[in-house]
């Protein structure tokens, strides 16, 4: 089963929105896979609304009414239409994930709201549809699968005699005439192509095959006491398994591939959780290490919990391992252990240079910068209010991207240590920007962390990634720098820090020059200049100012900006290669709460 990736899902969010609860029939589903360049089939699809559903449930997230229904019905009709076409869910799904019921009283009580009656039929619905397809005919699927079989294996080896045959051919035509390359490149193209209908074959007649020996245990169980179906079965066994001899090589591979990951994932599965047995000094380090980064224990605590999962290890094996990594933790005088500061928590990776591709049909993207979301509720509504300007922007001027430059959070009026109530703390803050940041389903709106969002790292708090994994709406663009990629040569640099220094940043805009020697980061030089960028913008520095010579903008801070708070708004007309032919650029500043345009501003790039 494919899995569908963000964008897909936004365009499967958008659709759903707009159908009706009358209107979801097999034509609905139809017309919703054609909607995402039929790259997915109908158990995609189940598999996405199933595990979206029940990660919401699991997860307390509030789901509209009227779009749970849509979901449900949605998943019904998905379950009646395998169960037309004799797909064997019990085989090729999870069956458990259809458990609906529990997790939705569950989520009702957990959100103090009433259980509809509407849903609860629907659950019994699906629940029949998932009964009826463990009723399926396994004996009748067995025979259509054989045939299957039968005919693939037919295909294989027509498909194998004529590679064979235009192979023959090219070694004939490549010794009578080697300059004549026209014709051995159609003769290649002609092996090529059988070669890929003969794999896509050779994958469907494995795939047949797995079913085939499934279909064989269902029909094992349920007919044991038919002894004339028993031999049939006996004797078809003895087909499948010489058609197998055949494919042995295939098969042995994946088994053993299938074998190999299944023991990694077990593997992967025992370090992340509290092992079982500490067999190396550097396991016990390890470990210890990962009970100081929850909380903070005693000497007697340590070795009591390490003691509990592994009684080989005493007090002594502790200390033993404190002192192996004593250049990282520290005991205070009542036998408190704790990290050091640097080695508190372990940051997560910070993504640099992310890139979000862009259809040349975006015509409007309104920038903005500098929220400093913070612990204040007087700065909180300020700010909440700005931003519902924002979108209010958007909507009004039917804009479907928001790009943010950096500092959406900051933890400058927080007093937390570096432990586990400063990182409980960070998600405190977080859940506020998350209930604060507006949603509309049309716009996206893309995030960069700035250096205050990348104080929470080192708490162990990602914000930005967070954010994007609870809500559709949002993209992470990682931290720093990021660019818009457009579908060709051109793409739109952005950066939080990196222009001139402060110090230096009243002499050089009197002035109209900046320099590669004023720039802040010398990593940051190359980017900055880059021949293809159209034109780089940056947050960080309230104090929104465009510079058309040296091919840079500051998008103003949009709630405590030293010149205007307020936003960009970027219009992109392209020529007739779909490259950026010039924009027009218009500053935004707010009037009450609405943002309004103060000027239009032509920029264009002079191409070498």
């Amino acid at each position: 089963m494919k899995k569908v990736v963000t964008t897909d899902a936004l365009k499967i969010g958008k659709f759903i929105d707009k159908i009706s609860l009358d209107s979801i029939n097999e034509d609905t589903i139809n017309s919703l896979l054609n909607y995402v360049n039929n790259k997915y089939d109908n158990i995609d699809l189940l598999n996405y609304l199933v595990n979206l559903i029940t990660n919401r449930f699991n997860n307390g997230v509030n789901i509209n009414d009227n779009k749970l229904e849509k979901y449900f019905l949605l998943i019904k009709g998905l379950l009646i239409i395998l169960n037309q076409e004799k797909y064997v869910l019990v085989i090729d799904f999870d069956i458990e994930k259809f458990d609906f019921l529990d997790n939705y009283k569950e989520y009702c009580k957990e959100l103090e709201r009433d259980e509809l009656e509407v849903i609860l039929n629907l659950i019994k619905d699906i629940n029949e549809q998932v009964d009826i397809n463990k009723q399926i005919d396994y004996a009748k699927m067995k025979d259509y699968d054989i045939e299957r079989i039968e005919k693939l294996t037919k295909t294989v080896r027509e498909l194998s005699s004529k590679i064979g045959e235009y192979e023959r051919l090219l070694r004939i035509s490549s010794n009578q005439n080697k300059k004549d390359e026209n014709s051995l490149n159609k003769t290649n193209k002609k092996i090529n192509e059988q070669k890929r209908q003969l794999n896509e074959v050779r994958k469907e007649l494995k795939i047949a095959n797995g079913r085939a020996d499934n279909i064989e245990l269902q029909l094992n169980k349920s007919n044991k006491e038919n002894e004339k179906l028993r031999i049939s079965l006996v004797e078809k066994q003895k087909e499948n398994d010489k058609l197998a001899e055949e494919n042995s090589c295939y098969i042995s591979v994946l088994e053993e591939a299938h074998k190999q990951n299944l023991e990694l994932k077990e593997e992967n599965a025992k370090l992340s959780l509290i092992p079982e047995e500490l067999n190396e000094k550097q396991l016990l380090d390890e470990y210890i290490l990962q009970l100081l980064f929850v909380d903070k224990y005693t000497l007697y605590e340590l070795d009591k919990i390490v003691s509990k999962y592994n009684p080989k290890f005493s007090i002594d094996d502790v200390k033993e391992s404190l002192a192996r990594l004593s250049s990282k933790v520290c005991i205070s005088p009542v036998g408190v252990v704790g990290l050091k500061t640097e080695y508190q928590v372990s940051a997560p990776y910070i993504k640099k240079n992310q890139k979000l591709l862009l259809e040349n049909s975006v015509k409007d993207i309104v920038f903005i910068s500098d929220l400093h979301c913070v612990n204040s509720d007087v700065c909180e509504y300020y700010i909440k209010s700005r931003l519902d300007g924002v979108y209010d922007y958007c909507k009004r001027n039917n804009i479907e991207v928001i790009c943010n430059l950096g500092d959406l959070v900051d933890l400058k009026l927080s007093n937390q240590n570096v432990d586990k109530e400063g990182y409980e703390f960070c998600l405190e803050l977080i859940e506020r920007a998350n209930k604060l940041i507006p949603y509309d389903i049309s716009i996206s709106h893309a995030i960069m962390g700035g250096n205050h969002d990348a104080d929470l790292l080192k708490y162990g708090a990602d914000p930005i990634a967070m954010l994007a994994f609870d809500r559709e709406d949002l993209i992470d663009l990682g931290y720093d720098d990021a660019f818009l990629k457009f579908k060709n040569s051109d793409f739109i640099g952005l950066h939080h820090k990196g222009v001139p220094k402060e110090a230096k940043v009243k002499d050089i805009i009197q002035s109209g020059k900046a320099t590669i020697g004023n720039l802040d980061n010398k990593n940051l030089s190359a980017f900055y200049n880059h021949e293809n960028s159209y034109l780089d913008l940056f947050g960080h520095f309230h104090k929104g100012r465009l510079d058309v010579s040296n091919k840079y903008g500051i998008i103003p801070s949009l709630t405590s900006d030293r010149y205007l708070e307020g936003a960009w708004h970027l219009k992109f007309y392209y020529d007739k290669d779909g490259n950026i032919d010039y924009l027009v650029i218009y500053p935004l500043c707010f009037e009450d709460k609405n943002l309004k345009a103060t000027m239009e501003i032509p920029y264009q790039r002079i191409r070498k």
